[in-house]
Order: C-alpha cells, then structure tokens, then sequence
C-alpha cells in the first residue's frame, strides 16, 4: 500500500502506525481473495480435464475427439491457431491431423509431409515442450515468418507421448506475445498427456480392423481360387 502527498511531512510516526494497523487488516483479506481465485482456477481446471477425460473415452474414432478437445482446452488456454499433428518417427513424416485456425500453404488436413526444419521437430527430439513468447522478434523456423504474415506472434509446441514414444505434438499459436507461459505449459502437458493414448489407442484400432479387412480379402480370394 503506497501514499503520497502534496504536502511535506505529511506521514510520521502517528500516521506510520495507522497506515500499518489498517495493512495489517487488509492484507489477509488480499490473500484470502488470492487463494480464492486459485481455488476457483483450480477446480475450473479440474472440470475441463474431467470434461476431456469423457470425451476421449467415449470413442475409439479419434476424429470425432479432436474438436470437442479442442474447444474444452481453449477454457483454460485460449489460441487463435491449434494444430495436432501424429508423427511417424521411423519415416520421417508428420501428418496434420486437426486444424483450426490459418492454414500454412503447404500444408492441408490430412496430408503426410517430411518433417523438416520445425518447432514441431525441434520438440520432438527432446520430447520437451518449445515456447516462444514472440516469433515475430525472434523467427527461428521458415514457418515463423508464415505465421507471422497472419499475425500470429507467441508459440508453444507440446510433445504428445505414449508408453515413453512421441507420437505427435500439439500446437498452439497466438496472436497476443508472451501468451504462452509456465502456467500455460503445465495445462497443456496435462492434457497432452490425455489426448495421446487415446490417438495411439484409435491407431491401433485402425490398424486391427485394415489387418481384419486383408484378412478377409485374402480369404475370399483362396476360396475363389479354390472352388
């Protein structure tokens, strides 16, 4: 709490002591409306994670996940630009899974491209999340100066992982610098670490039901062949 006056000699002892009486009566109700609101932080964090878990468990389609997990995520973390991308480390490739928000030009839903020079690999090799409070400042990646052109400024890149394995990596992108802070990234890895079983469950899935559909093919084909 700070004073000042017009007049000189205006606080001595006299209104040292009343000033510090009342402090003291104020300040616990200070700390009291602080606690309260991380309290009330706190649980609204907690219903949106709950929210997700529902989602995420409601489906083995993956598809019909990505928007609602979206859309919950962005009442804790708001974004102009989300993307999640799977990543297959083995050739190299990411694929856009999930967009919302400008699109780069050379890249659109659903398409699988090298994964070159990128935040998004950047993450990936150290399984860590990348955070930039401005890329406009500070242009890294050829992307930044895409992102830039519409805007965009702070970034955070959220490694997805499952059973010890990057599987993919979510990304958000904002319009307002330093959006993107320690708070933000421990929500974010929360609920990265929510959504990536369920991607890696829905592409085991995916994969079983192709094998079935071989397998039944193939079979179909040998009693063609032999009756």
């Amino acid at each position: 709490m700070t004073l000042r006056s017009r007049r000189v000699g205006a606080y001595g002892p006299r209104q040292q002591a009343i000033l510090e009486r009342l402090a003291s009566q104020i300040a616990p109700a200070i700390e009291n409306a602080k606690l309260y609101l991380r309290l009330q932080a706190s649980i609204k964090e907690k219903r949106v994670v709950d929210e997700i878990a529902g989602i995420i468990t409601s489906t083995l389609d993956i598809d019909q996940v990505y928007e609602k997990f979206a859309l919950e995520m962005q009442k804790l973390v708001d974004y102009d630009r989300i993307a999640i991308h799977t990543i297959d480390q083995k050739a190299g490739t990411s694929t856009l899974k999930y967009l919302i928000g400008p699109a780069r030009s050379s890249r659109s839903f659903g398409t699988t491209i090298p994964l070159g020079p990128s935040r998004t690999r950047e993450a990936l090799k150290t399984g860590l999340p990348l955070r930039s409070d401005d890329t406009t400042i500070d242009p890294q990646f050829p992307s930044d100066h895409e992102y830039a052109s519409n805007g965009m400024r702070a970034s955070i890149v959220i490694p997805l992982i499952c059973k010890g394995c990057v599987i993919g990596a979510l990304s958000l992108r904002s319009r307002r610098a330093g959006a993107y802070g320690p708070k933000e990234e421990v929500i974010l890895e929360r609920l990265a670490s929510q959504i990536a079983p369920a991607i890696e469950n829905s592409r085991l899935h995916h994969e079983t039901l192709r094998g079935e559909e071989a397998l039944r093919e193939s079979e179909e084909r040998y009693r063609a062949v032999a009756y």
